[in-house]
């Protein structure tokens, strides 16, 4: 690489790390907006619901599809109650085989 091509790639790098730095801080805030409303409602439940009501305004803001991160939780949960499902098919039949052969597990 040349100087000026040294030079152009340390400069991308700086505007990327300043807007890191920029972000890192919005996060930090919001992280602070999080601890005073659980101070200031000391109730688990309120404080979620605000919170995740300023998230999606923030996600909006910067542009991130909600309906297809909404689609996406809802198949993973889909996929988290068949797994729970099928093991606790599996346990019982477990506990049914150790019930006719006599045995407890």
């Amino acid at each position: 690489m040349s100087n000026s091509e040294d030079d152009n790639v340390r400069i991308e790098i700086q505007k990327l790390l300043k807007k890191i730095n920029i972000d890192m801080g919005k996060l930090k805030e919001e992280l602070k907006s999080v601890h005073n409303l659980i101070e200031e409602n000391a109730s688990l439940p309120i404080t979620v619901k605000t919170v995740n009501e300023k998230l999606k305004i923030i996600a909006k803001e910067a542009g991130i599809n909600l309906d297809q991160l909404e689609h996406i939780n809802n198949s993973d949960e889909e996929n988290e109650d068949k797994s729970s499902s099928d093991s606790e098919i599996h346990d019982q039949m477990l506990n049914e085989n150790s019930l006719s052969s006599g045995t407890k597990s």
